[in-house]
C-alpha cells in the first residue's frame, strides 16, 4: 500500500463509520431476498474495514465482506467486527458463487427433501457502495461485475451499487472541491478533476491527523454514467432496476444529485427513478 492508503486504513473507521440512513436503506432492500434459517446471506463487496458488514450482521444478516486491501481486512478481523471477511478483488466476485450456493442451498434442499432448486445463485443480496465500482480498470470489468452478481445472487435477491454522480464533475476542466471530512482525529480534503483519458476523473484526497501525519493520493476512476450502470445491470439479466439520488430514496437528478444509488433485482421488468433503459 502507498503511504496514503496505509494512513487511510488506520483511520478508515473514523472517516467512514456506518451511517444509520445507509444501514436502514440496505437492510430494507436486502431483506426482500429469501430468508434462510440464520437470516439472509448478503455480500459486502469492497467492504473496507467492514463497518457495514458489521452493522448488517448485528441486524441478523449472514454477512461476508471482502476487500482488495489485506490491511483493511486485517483491521476488520482484529477489531472483532461481526461477519466473515476475506481478501478478494472486485474482479473475483464470481469466485464466490460456489460458496454462496453451498451456504444457502443446503437449507433449501433440506426443506424440500431433495436437490437445491434455488436457481443460478444463492446469496440473498449483494451491495457495493462507497463509490467502489469506479475503481475498476475498465468498463468491461464493470459489465463483468454485474454478470458475476447475477450468478452469485439468487432469483429475487437484490444488488445495490452506489457511485458518485459523475455528471457533476465531467463537464468542466476545473478542479471541483468537495466538502472536507472533519473528525476529531483526522481531516480528509477531497476534490475531482477531469482525467487524462476520456470517461475518467481523478480523485484527489489529502489526509492530515491531529498528530501531524500527512499523506495525499490521486486515484483515476471510471466516470460511470447512469446509462452505463443501468445497461450493465440490464444486460446481465436484471429486470427490476431503480436509480435514486441518495440513500434517502430521493429521485435521481443528473444535474443536482451527488450520488447514484442503483438497486436491481431479477424478475419482471419493473423500473423506476431515472433508470431510463427500463422504458
Amino acid at each position: 500500500m502507498s503511504d496514503f492508503y496505509t494512513l487511510l486504513a488506520r483511520y478508515y473507521d473514523s472517516i467512514f463509520p456506518a451511517e444509520t440512513e445507509i444501514v436502514e436503506f440496505l437492510a430494507a432492500e436486502l431483506d426482500r431476498g429469501a430468508r434462510g434459517g440464520a437470516g439472509p446471506s448478503v455480500i459486502d463487496a469492497a467492504c473496507g474495514t467492514g463497518n457495514y458488514t458489521d452493522a448488517l450482521a448485528a441486524r441478523g444478516f449472514d454477512c461476508l465482506g471482502f476487500d482488495a486491501s489485506a490491511e483493511m481486512i486485517e483491521i476488520a478481523k482484529r477489531s472483532g467486527k461481526r461477519g466473515r471477511f476475506e481478501v478478494r478483488e472486485l474482479e473475483e466476485l464470481g469466485g464466490l458463487e460456489p460458496e454462496a450456493r453451498s451456504r444457502r442451498g443446503g437449507d433449501r434442499a433440506d426443506a424440500a427433501g431433495g436437490a437445491d432448486t434455488g436457481g443460478p445463485g444463492a446469496a440473498a443480496g449483494l451491495f457495493c457502495i462507497g463509490n467502489s465500482l469506479p475503481h475498476l480498470t475498465d468498463r468491461g470489468s464493470v459489465r463483468a461485475f454485474f454478470g458475476d452478481a447475477a450468478r452469485v445472487v439468487e432469483p429475487g435477491g437484490s444488488v445495490i451499487v452506489q457511485t458518485v454522480n459523475f455528471a457533476r464533475f465531467t463537464g468542466t476542466d476545473a478542479e471541483i472541491q468537495l466538502p472536507p471530512v472533519e473528525r476529531p482525529d483526522i481531516r480528509m480534503a477531497r476534490s475531482y478533476r477531469r482525467g487524462a483519458e476520456p470517461g475518467t476523473v481523478v480523485f484527489h484526497a489529502e489526509l492530515s491527523t491531529k498528530d501531524g501525519e500527512r499523506a495525499a493520493g490521486d486515484t483515476t476512476l471510471l466516470a460511470l454514467t447512469r446509462e452505463e450502470l443501468v445497461d450493465a445491470a440490464w444486460n446481465a439479466g436484471f429486470r427490476r432496476i431503480e436509480l435514486a439520488g441518495s440513500f434517502d430514496g430521493s429521485r435521481h437528478d443528473a444535474s443536482g444529485s451527488f450520488l447514484m444509488v442503483l438497486t436491481a433485482r431479477t424478475g419482471e421488468a419493473v423500473c423506476g427513478g431515472e433508470a431510463t433503459r427500463c422504458a
